[in-house]
C-alpha cells in the first residue's frame, strides 16, 4: 500500500475504500505531507492527470493478453460497470447528462470537459453513456 494513502487515512479516521484515489495538490508523489494529500473519486483524479494520454501498443497487448487469460481459467469475470464508477471514467452521470442535454457546440464542450469530440457526439447519439437521462 502507498504510503500517501495510509496518511490520507490517519488524516480521515477511516481506512480509504478502492474508489478513493489519494491525490498530491502538487504532484510530488514524494511529498506525503498531510496537507499536500486530498481524496479524489477516480474520474476527478482522471481529469487531472490523464487528459489526452493513450497507452503504448506494447502495453494494450499485454493487458489484453492478461485479461484474456483471466477470463478464461474464471480468474477475472465481467461486470457491468456504468459511467463515472469505471475507473477510467472522466466525466460524472451530472455531466455527461449535461452534455447530452446542451445545445452547446461540440468543441466547445470537448473543451470544457477534457474529452474528444467523438466522446461529445456518443452521447448526444445514446451510443454511451445510455443510463444517463
Amino acid at each position: 500500500m502507498r504510503r500517501s494513502r495510509v496518511v490520507l487515512a490517519s488524516k480521515l479516521g477511516r481506512p480509504l475504500t478502492p474508489a478513493e484515489h489519494a491525490h498530491h495538490d502538487d504532484e510530488d508523489r514524494d511529498n506525503d505531507s498531510i496537507s499536500n494529500i486530498k481524496v479524489l473519486t477516480p474520474a476527478e483524479h482522471n481529469r487531472l492527470h490523464k487528459t489526452g494520454t493513450r497507452h503504448r501498443p506494447d502495453s494494450r497487448a499485454k493487458t489484453s493478453t492478461s485479461l484474456k487469460r483471466s477470463y478464461a481459467t474464471g480468474a477475472k469475470k465481467p461486470t457491468a460497470i456504468l459511467g463515472s464508477q469505471q475507473w477510467c471514467a472522466k466525466l460524472t452521470e451530472k455531466e455527461a447528462s449535461t452534455i447530452k442535454h446542451s445545445k452547446e457546440g461540440t468543441t466547445a464542450l470537448s473543451n470544457r470537459y477534457g474529452v474528444s469530440r467523438t466522446v461529445i457526439k456518443q452521447i448526444r447519439n445514446g451510443k454511451i453513456w445510455k443510463h444517463v437521462t
